[in-house]
């Protein structure tokens, strides 16, 4: 390469580095995020080999090699997200090097500069290289794929051949979408059948191989579904998206490409308006959008023509796959499935560019490349500025660096047990389980439950509210942005951690109550009825673990033994029962489901502890007897 390529190389490689690597807490990391890292955690321990992922928004799993991709950071690095971040920055990074070498080598330096360039500042593309996500790898492993693929079939390189498909059966794996990429990849292999060799054929050896996990995985978590349950599964789907044309994959390629809408991820209406300190460029955002269109369309006509090149014909399959398989409203289209074409985009403006013949033209079409990157740095270094100070409800959220600080103070007091309050406390499904049960999954005992119960340690222990009032020691605030009419309002929101004893737990007017002891364990100490408010709430001595969950089944008597009512309550999860812990159970009855009327009057309640735990697919539910006579299912309290 001449100088001044090498000169350009290294300046849009300082941008791409800059945009991908600056102020690394400010990412986010949600649910998705704490479960791939679980599961990438635990193969880089040692402790499983996961033969799936996690799920896909097509409603099944995805394969294992999205996992296997974040083990190996996580085994680098620990537990540590931040660093896992970079790793997929430093990817990013690495997509736009293979991009701007694709380039060159087979469209020359004019077409590299601009394509890597646009590439380098696109704001989806850099948003897509910041956090914890199967998808953010996929640009770098889809270039990596596709360069093989010419090296080895147009250019005769039989290590590339044997490289080829185990290279896409991986990139398959990592993320569903990336299947618009097999015509593009089966065309390259007719294109060079007539010089494949061996490499080629112990290729497709290993790639068949590289399915077995997956295929053992995905036969084993099908035989597990109840009968009906999949097919029932894939006919609501297919209700939910009736066949039509549409035309709102053609949008969000425009702008994917363009870099328009990238705002939203702030929080939609919320991140219009508080990003005043950053320029407005939406308007260009779409025009470069709609010239990519453009561009593609141009690529695509003019790989149409006779005697075009194979190559020619190959960028053309990569850029009018993903359009034409997403016309069809067999699925919502949503703007990461864009991802496996985001380079594309980029390399058809940048051949278009590079065929300007003018040098005035050519000179200004890099002038205004030059101001659209400045562009987007400052909008996008304005916008991480922003969301790393303030939370965004319902948009970004809060950013794992602030998550990072509450965890060093956690685990900064270890050996201590600690609970976290939280809204939810399944750690697959509710986001902040899972964000804490992963942070944390480096300390000794950690607890999760939600705010309707509580678990009260025997011992000294740490609570972690995520989150409640800002009083006590060691808050982490943020400020939170509400309401969209008229001037934004900020309120005062945080994480709190402190540390708290057993004589700190609330005992005031509950009535004390000695009763049988449940066969696993646990038995009612206490109780409070309360009948302005139809609220019952019990106290349990527990021990434990224990698996599953844990249901009260309550039925209020009269003073003539007739059931006034009925509630069904839960304990917090099996699991996080330790022998000595109180457990709190909470709970209203609402008025219009009580047989007695509004007034209810109960002289006794019985009570009955149900167990649900789910194996090989099914949940089973299980009534939990008497730990001294186990035919009998119930304690009595008497209301004084």
């Amino acid at each position: 390469m001449r100088a001044w390529e090498w000169g350009a190389l290294l300046v849009i490689l300082t941008v791409a580095g800059f945009l991908r690597l600056q102020q690394p807490g400010v990412v986010e990391y949600r649910r998705d995020e704490a479960n791939l890292s679980r599961l990438a955690l635990e193969m880089a321990r040692g402790e499983s080999v996961p033969l799936l992922g996690i799920g896909s928004s097509i409603g099944v799993p995805n394969p294992p090699f999205s996992v296997w991709v974040f083990a190996l950071p996580y085994a680098l690095f620990g537990n540590d997200p931040v660093r896992v971040t970079q790793f997929v920055a430093v990817l990013g990074l690495l997509a736009v090097l293979l991009l701007f070498l694709f380039a060159r080598r087979w469209w020359g330096p004019a077409t590299a500069v601009v394509a890597a360039l646009l590439f380098a500042t696109n704001p989806w593309a850099v948003i897509w290289s910041r956090k914890i996500w199967a998808q953010d790898v996929i640009p770098f492993f889809v270039l990596l794929t596709l360069g093989v693929g010419v090296l080895g079939f147009l250019e005769k390189r039989r290590w590339a051949q044997a490289l080829f498909l185990p290279l896409l059966s991986v990139t398959g794996q990592i993320y569903y979408a990336t299947f618009v990429l097999v015509p593009a990849a089966a065309y390259l292999v007719w294109a060079g059948r007539k010089h494949l060799g061996r490499p080629f054929w112990i290729g497709v050896g290993v790639t068949v191989l590289s399915v077995v996990p997956f295929a053992v995985g995905a036969a084993k978590a099908w035989g597990e579904l109840p009968a009906g349950v999949a097919e029932a599964h894939l006919e609501e789907r297919a209700a939910e998206h009736e066949a039509a044309l549409s035309a709102d994959v053609l949008l969000r390629l425009r702008d994917t490409w363009g870099g328009s809408g990238a705002r939203d991820f702030v929080g939609g209406e919320v991140g219009e308006r508080v990003l005043d300190s950053a320029p407005d460029g939406e308007g260009v955002f779409l025009a470069v959008g709609v010239l990519a269109l453009l561009a593609c369309a141009w690529v695509v006509v003019w790989a149409c023509r006779r005697g075009a090149a194979p190559l020619d014909r190959m960028i053309a399959l990569w850029v009018i796959v993903t359009p034409l398989v997403y016309a069809v409203t067999w699925t919502t289209v949503w703007i990461h499935y864009m991802i496996p074409a985001l380079p594309a985009g980029f390399l058809a403006l940048g051949i278009l560019v590079g065929r300007l013949r003018a040098r005035p033209a050519l000179a200004l079409g890099m002038l205004v490349l030059i101001g659209l990157s400045g562009l987007h740095v400052w909008s996008q270094t304005s916008m991480l500025g922003f969301v790393g100070r303030y939370t965004t409800p319902g948009g970004f959220g809060v950013p794992l660096g602030m998550r990072m600080a509450v965890r060093d103070e956690v685990l900064a007091r270890v050996p201590r047990r600690a609970v976290v309050v939280a809204e939810g406390d399944d750690v697959i499904e509710d986001s902040e389980a899972a964000i804490w049960d992963v942070l944390l999954s480096g300390a000794k005992d950690v607890s999760i439950v939600p705010y309707t119960l509580r678990l009260m340690p025997a011992g000294q222990h740490i609570v972690l509210d995520v989150p409640l009032g800002c009083d006590g020691a060691a808050t982490f605030k943020m400020r939170a942005v509400h309401g969209i009419a008229g001037p934004p309002r900020y309120v005062e929101t945080c994480y709190q951690v402190r540390t708290q004893s057993p004589s700190e737990h609330p005992q005031q007017g509950l009535t004390v109550t000695d009763t049988s002891t449940f066969a696993c364990g646990a038995r009612v100490t206490a109780f409070r009825w309360d009948e302005a408010t139809d609220t019952l709430e019990l106290r349990w001595h527990v021990e434990g673990p224990h698996e599953g969950l844990f249901f009260v089944e309550c039925r209020l008597l009269d003073a003539t033994g007739r059931e006034r009512a009925r509630l069904e309550g839960r304990l917090p999860r099996g699991r996080h029962w330790r022998s000595g812990d109180l457990l709190g159970c909470i709970a209203m009855l609402p008025r219009e489901q009580l047989p007695g009327g509004p007034a209810i009057d109960p002289r006794t309640i019985e009570i009955r502890l149900f167990r649900r735990l789910k194996r090989t697919g099914l949940e089973e539910h299980h009534g939990v007897g008497l730990k001294d006579d186990p035919s009998k299912t119930e304690v009595v309290l008497e209301i004084p």
